[in-house]
């Protein structure tokens, strides 16, 4: 057999010359060396990391923004209060709240009621 033809990078029909050159088995070769040399370098090594932490995943913006206008919002009724609450202390006193106590007598509305006929029939 030819002696070039003995080795073939791609085992197939040879349509090329330079499939079947010694060249092309050199080359071979010499991937093969380097790729064993550094499988004889690399040093076993076990990946203790904690998974990568995504911070869209932790921190939630939707929730922050929400959070801040419930906040605000309460921060702007308490503005309002404090100042209603000056104002009532600088202002003159007033009453603002009449309970008018109405006596639970039943008798008085029956009285009441008997008045009002009288007087609408006079």
């Amino acid at each position: 057999m030819n002696n070039s033809l003995d080795y073939l990078a791609y085992p197939v029909i040879v349509s090329n010359h330079r499939q079947s050159t010694t060249f092309r088995k050199k080359l071979d070769f010499g991937h093969y060396l380097s790729h064993k040399n550094r499988v004889q370098i690399v040093k076993p090594t076990v990946d203790t990391k904690p998974p990568v932490a995504h911070t869209h995943h932790l921190l939630k913006l939707s929730k922050l923004q929400g959070e801040q206008k419930r906040i605000n919002k309460i921060e702007y009724e308490n503005k309002q209060l404090c100042q209603k609450i000056a104002n009532a202390h600088r202002g003159p006193a007033k009453v603002d709240c009449w309970n008018e106590y109405f006596s639970k007598n039943s008798r008085r509305y029956i009285r009441n009621t008997t008045r009002y006929l009288l007087s609408q029939n006079e």
